[in-house]
């Protein structure tokens, strides 16, 4: 079955359960980013436009092993930049697995210099219990180099409250680095990221570094790969309650994507995850439109 046709089958069917604090978030950050593309379009201010605005739309599905439940997903996440520097930053996601819930998230962003952009973002979901939050936000700052020295680099802070009454805080960051052209225009982007994520009650610590290498022909396509690992301090799979699980991981993501248009980027991803109490094998579909 279709994964978008499941999720939404079975919304309706468990519609009245659903969490409406997670309702109210899903309306209330729509309402205002969509208010605040009305502000940024043409005719608001008679001079100001949106420059660029980026949609992201895929699905897909993932196995886990040792008699765990499925999962699969479905996601829309878009982008709006402006003239001023302002950003303004919307996901919406469906997931079918131990339980079955929907995410909203909205964050805005701003550009201080053209090196410095730093993003603040909440969300909440539909009633479950443990496998989204019912609190999420995240802090980030984003160091742009500029292109000579092709570096990003951009420190983070997450906060997530589960129902089940699960506290967890990571901080971390990532650094992006854009090799200079080859001869024909293709260049490779190469990133390293870590994190450490405290879970209480239990007052468990985690951690996770990956890396990845991705060539790019620009229009034409892409291909790279992500390898990770670190250890969870807390497994929505495996946690009962609010006791916490320190489980061991190691995976590989890869990626291919290919250019329908000048503005439309089709990708697929993998992702394989090795634990120490399950493994889990899938991937996902998508679209990328740039206007």
């Amino acid at each position: 079955m279709c994964p978008v046709y499941q999720f939404l089958k079975v919304r309706t069917q468990s519609a009245k359960i659903l969490d409406l604090g997670g309702v109210r978030a899903l309306r209330t950050i729509l309402t205002a980013a969509f208010i605040t593309v009305l502000a940024v379009s043409p005719g608001a201010a008679g001079e100001t436009e949106v420059v660029k605005t980026n949609i992201t739309v895929q699905s897909g599905g993932l196995s886990v092993s040792n008699g765990n439940s499925d999962r699969f997903f479905s996601s829309a996440h878009l982008d709006f930049l402006t003239p001023s520097g302002l950003g303004i930053h919307t996901e919406v996601s469906g997931h079918v697995r131990e339980e079955d819930a929907a995410f909203v998230s909205g964050g805005v962003s701003y550009a201080l210099t053209p090196m410095i952009r730093p993003k603040v973002v909440v969300g909440s979901s539909t009633r479950n219990n443990q496998i989204l939050p019912s609190f999420f936000t995240r802090g980030e700052v984003q160091f742009d180099l500029g292109p000579t020295a092709g570096l990003l680099f951009t420190p983070e802070i997450n906060y997530r409250k589960y129902r089940v009454g699960t506290e967890e805080i990571s901080a971390g960051g990532t650094i992006t680095k854009y090799f200079p052209p080859l001869n024909d225009g293709s260049y490779l982007v190469g990133s390293v990221r870590g994190s450490v994520t405290d879970v209480s009650p239990g007052n468990n610590t985690g951690w996770e570094v990956g890396g990845s290498l991705i060539y790019v022909a620009p229009q034409f396509y892409s291909f790279g790969a992500e390898v990770f690992g670190g250890l969870m301090a807390y497994d929505s799979v495996l946690s009962v309650g609010t006791a916490a699980v320190r489980n061991e991981f190691v995976g590989v993501r890869p990626l291919a994507s290919t250019y329908a248009s000048e503005n439309i980027e089709l990708f697929l991803r993998g992702e394989y995850v090795s634990t120490e109490a399950y493994d889990i094998a899938g991937g996902s579909a998508g679209v990328k439109i740039a206007f």
